[in-house]
């Protein structure tokens, strides 16, 4: 296992992801443009699989260490984005896409949260659509996860197959 990156190195290697992203979305624009015109696209096409290595390299690297870390980067990330991730509305609904990582993580935490007798973050008599993430997070939820459930989680999150590939929560996907 690597280094446990904090909220902040996430962060900042989402700034790195969304930068690589605008420049992948420019060389596709020049390839279709070159394309277009007949011109020679092996150098343009050079660069595009380099961003899409580098994407994919940079996401493979990015980490959440615990669910609270995962949480809290994924309030932060996205505050300032179309897809505000701010209430548990908004969590829940981001992680309900089938085949998702992230619906993968949510499951695999409200399970456990469940077998432990506690609310499960479903639950919206305790955290209502309106609650705010944050709020979530200062409220303990997480205090009764124990050392295994927290193994349990890195064994998905750091994983990789036998290839070496990374190949986070791919068990239960």
């Amino acid at each position: 296992m690597s280094r446990v990156l904090t909220v902040d190195d996430l962060l900042a290697m989402y700034g790195q992801y969304e930068q690589l992203l605008e420049s992948q979305r420019a060389v596709e624009k020049q390839l279709a443009r070159a394309q277009l015109r007949g011109e020679e696209t092996s150098g343009v096409r050079m660069s595009l699989d380099t961003l899409t290595r580098g994407l994919q390299e940079l996401s493979d690297s990015m980490t959440f260490d615990t669910p609270w870390v995962w949480m809290e980067y994924k309030y932060r990330a996205y505050a300032d984005s179309p897809q505000l991730i701010a209430t548990m509305h908004d969590f829940r609904l981001h992680c309900s896409k089938p085949g998702y990582i992230c619906t993968t993580r949510y499951a695999f935490l409200d399970a456990e949260l469940e077998r432990l007798g506690g609310p499960s973050l479903s639950d919206k008599t305790v955290y209502p659509d309106d609650r705010d993430l944050m709020h979530v997070l200062d409220s303990g939820v997480f205090d009764v996860l124990g050392d295994t459930f927290l193994r349990a989680w890195r064994r998905h999150e750091y994983f990789r197959d036998d290839t070496g590939a990374v190949a986070k929560w791919a068990q239960l996907l």
